[in-house]
């Protein structure tokens, strides 16, 4: 398996099987919806659950997005380096060791693009069989 290293971030491709379970993970959805639905199940519930599906797939990826962009560790790292500060012991033995600074590691952080093709794809194909089904139908 080949891993990927960009900017300090670990990226390792997808599997075939992660790839295969997130490209089908819409229609397992809208099977899902379409099955729970209060509805009689149609035509128009599974194209429902579709679109919720995606719109699922879509949120996650926007979520993934900002925490693969470190969004939320700025705060972090600002909030230690002020309590750090605040703390002259540690900062006397950090003085007297030679760091200055916070030791760096390699976190693994989740594609987003894969689960946003997915989602905007499916999205998409719920949006063209709605017009057909509207149109045609």
């Amino acid at each position: 398996m080949k891993i990927f290293l960009i900017n300090r971030k670990v990226f390792s491709p997808m599997t075939k099987t992660q790839q295969t379970l997130l490209n089908l993970s819409p229609v397992l959805g809208a099977c899902l919806y379409t099955l729970l639905s209060e509805k009689i199940s149609s035509f128009l519930a599974w194209i429902d659950g579709i679109t919720y599906s995606s719109l699922l797939l879509l949120m996650v990826s926007g979520v993934l997005f900002i925490r693969n962009g470190k969004f939320f560790s700025a705060f972090a790292n600002s909030c230690k380096r002020f309590f750090s500060s605040l703390r002259k012991k540690e900062a006397y033995i950090r003085e007297r060791e030679g760091r200055k600074q916070h030791i760096g590691y390699q976190s693994r952080s989740l594609p987003f693009l894969p689960v946003f093709g997915v989602g905007i794809s499916y999205f998409l194909v719920s949006l063209l069989l709605s017009f057909l089904y509207v149109f045609v139908l």
